[in-house]
């Protein structure tokens, strides 16, 4: 079970980010128009083949906190990471039943929030989501670290 959950969360990791060579540069199309492997729904693909695709035993794999941290480092913009965090809060909280490396914490550790508040200094200045939505990257930063402080991890965990 553990080979699996490591091989997936370093595939997770590794489609978060493009290689510094293999950035594109001014004149070739931007990475987020020319791949779908950094896109939110192939990573969380990826997660869901991991929980879903393997069993062990009787038991599902299920993430650890570096699995959901990877998914995050694929996102760009406060409200994609927001959307995200979301989710797990819902399916990997703190109460939710999945393990962690020590099988006695919930997940979504203060790693997790730190990579969703990381997201945020992402967000374009053109982006969509700013033209629909107004809201700047810092402001869904200081809204994902007062919903940490409010409900999840202490920042000392």
């Amino acid at each position: 079970e553990e080979a699996i959950l490591y091989a997936y969360t370093a595939a997770i990791a590794a489609c978060s980010k493009p290689t510094s060579a293999s950035l594109p540069t001014r004149e070739e199309k931007s990475w987020e128009n020319d791949s779908n492997y950094r896109s939110i729904e192939f990573l969380l693909s990826l997660l869901h083949e991991m929980e879903h695709g393997y069993f062990c035993g009787k038991h599902l794999v299920r993430p650890n906190s570096y699995t959901l941290t990877a998914v995050l480092l694929g996102v760009d913009g406060g409200l994609d990471a927001l959307k995200v965090l979301d989710r797990f809060e819902k399916d990997y909280g703190n109460d939710g039943g999945a393990r962690t490396v020590d099988d006695n914490d919930g997940i979504v550790t203060v790693q997790v929030y730190n990579a969703a508040i990381s997201a945020c200094s992402r967000s374009k200045n053109n982006s969509a989501e700013k033209r629909v939505s107004r809201i700047d990257g810092w402001q869904v930063a200081l809204s994902i670290l007062q919903r940490m402080r409010r409900y999840g991890p202490s920042p000392n965990d």
